[in-house]
């Protein structure tokens, strides 16, 4: 159990020091260099979004759901959150991280619980044997004035208007992004959007600090998310690795002022196992601190979530049974990391005959 942030911990190290006993992965989690030379599609999301693109929009949602068959995964340019919006949250991902550490421990939580701030190290430390090479700061995407004091960290440590500009902008990104995933699923107009209507948003900002033996730890383990998808961007250090269906790891190559887009459970559950969610994980470095801010979306907690219908037929069963995504989420933090552990606690029979 990991009483203290890993910002602590790497001021007490030596820059020699060994990597501690307690982040040793076992050999079989252990880093190689990633195998795969393919990388990620690039979406331009105008095409979907002008109307002087007319020829551009089927061609654009002809790759949006190739990419979200092959990989789950995708980057997006010209996607309408502006570049000073993108950098603004960049900074103020990196003065939390600046804030001296003692400063921040009044923030600093063990237990991985529902509370609506959190700021921890590890995946869940209370449990996990294991360390991840990490710290992270959970909390709402966006926040009222009146809620921000008890939602997220003081002015002084975070700034505010930054997050929240950076929130409603990826929020109305998403809405746009879940329209066209509606078209390319070939679904009712807004059958996404009301599906996730009165969605979550959680801002997961993640640092990876350098690490004396980057090739024996691992920032964040291999799993797929249990959120309908994630929108991330990143300081310019690449660590994010996604398993690609040739059965290789893939390290992203971020483009500068690109979103990523990763595909989570929820969809894989909508589409009827027609879009994936894509397995990921994060590796560290030696020289460099790694940011990583991720939006994570999800349907309301009391949601009921289901293969959509449209998609359900004698040729293609039902892969997955009704499930309420505030009992979806339990499994899935008491699963821990398991890869598919929480989707497989609901598939149905057809589900395992196409395995």
């Amino acid at each position: 159990m990991a009483s203290k942030p890993i910002q602590a911990l790497i001021e007490q190290l030596q820059i020699h020091q060994s990597l501690p006993q307690e982040y040793v992965q076992p050999q079989k989690i252990q880093i190689q260099a990633a195998t795969g030379g393919a990388q990620i599609p690039v979406l331009d999301l105008s095409e979907f979004t002008s109307s002087a693109a007319a020829g551009g929009k089927e061609e654009f949602l002809r790759e949006l759901d190739q990419a979200c068959r092959e990989w789950g995964a995708f980057q997006v340019i010209n996607h309408g959150v502006p570049k000073d919006i993108l950098q603004g949250m960049r900074n103020a991902a990196k003065h939390f991280y600046d804030v001296p550490v003692e400063d921040k421990m009044k923030y600093f939580v063990t237990v991985f619980d529902g509370r609506p701030m959190r700021y921890s190290t590890s995946f869940d430390s209370s449990r996990d044997v294991i360390l991840e090479w990490k710290d992270v700061l959970r909390i709402p995407a966006e926040a009222s004035a009146l809620e921000a004091d008890s939602v997220w960290p003081a002015k002084e440590h975070l700034p505010r208007d930054a997050v929240n500009s950076y929130g409603g902008r990826i929020n109305d990104f998403v809405s746009v992004l879940l329209e066209a995933m509606t078209e390319s699923l070939e679904l009712p107009a807004g059958y996404l959007n009301e599906e996730l209507a009165g969605r979550e948003r959680i801002l997961a900002i993640n640092f990876y600090p350098p690490c004396p033996d980057p090739n024996r730890a691992i920032g964040l383990g291999a799993h797929s998310d249990a959120t309908a998808l994630t929108v991330i961007v990143q300081n310019q250090v690449d660590g994010l690795q996604l398993f690609h269906k040739d059965h290789q790891w893939v390290t992203v190559k971020m483009l500068p002022e690109a979103l990523l887009v990763n595909l989570g459970d929820q969809l894989q559950i909508i589409s009827n196992g027609r879009y994936h969610s894509v397995e990921h994980r994060a590796v560290v470095n030696k020289e460099k601190l790694r940011i990583s801010v991720a939006t994570l979306i999800g349907p309301a907690k009391s949601s009921s979530i289901a293969p959509a219908p449209q998609l359900v037929d004698k040729t293609h069963p039902a892969l997955y049974k009704p499930v309420v995504f505030k009992d979806y989420l339990f499994n899935y933090i008491k699963l821990g990391l398991n890869t598919r552990g929480a989707l497989q606690t609901i598939a149905t029979a057809k589900t395992e005959a196409q395995n």
